[in-house]
């Protein structure tokens, strides 16, 4: 094999810009490198007059003394301490809640809950009765509840049933 190199050749002294360079002695691992010196030109994480609240953030969001960015609500809003003061909504088709500007989107108040209330493994009755992961409103009505679970007058049997209760403390469906 003509060209091959082999092991008893010299090698170059001058560093190559395709070589991988060598971490050295006491050379930290975390220091910026000239890559990292960019600007990022995403918005992702920046919404223009947005300002993000201590409430914004749950526990377990701090690494370090720092906040995680995690997209959207993570926290449930303050309870309404009266039925008159829950937010006014009203369905629209199968999936979606009309309401007035200013109320916090339904849907975002459900993914909350149904995150706080995450049931973990199931086992959904029928044949095989194998243990899944609670990923569908299925395995939520087949989760029970601790028992004589409450949220507020109602005694909740199933994680479902928690959830649905916890959703109607923060809000009143329009009358019709």
């Amino acid at each position: 094999m003509a060209g091959a190199p082999t092991a008893d050749e010299p090698r170059a002294t001058e560093s190559s810009p395709h070589e991988t360079p060598e971490l050295r002695r006491g050379h930290a691992e975390s220091e910026p490198s000239p890559s990292e010196d960019w600007t990022e030109s995403s918005a992702h994480g920046r919404v223009q007059g947005a300002d993000y609240s201590p409430d914004s953030y749950s526990e377990g969001e701090w690494v370090e003394g720092c906040k995680v960015y995690q997209r959207g609500h993570t926290k449930l809003p303050p309870t309404p301490a009266t039925p008159d003061q829950r937010w006014l909504i009203a369905p629209n088709g199968e999936n979606s809640w009309t309401h007035e500007d200013g109320v916090r989107r339904p849907n975002t108040v459900l993914g909350v809950i149904c995150r706080q209330c995450f049931p973990g493994w199931v086992t959904l009755p029928g044949e095989g009765r194998v243990p899944e992961l609670g990923m569908t409103w299925e395995h939520y009505l087949a989760a029970p509840a601790s028992p004589e679970h409450r949220v507020g007058d109602v005694e909740c049997d199933t994680v479902a049933d928690i959830v649905i209760a916890t959703f109607w403390t923060f809000y009143r469906c329009a009358e019709g």
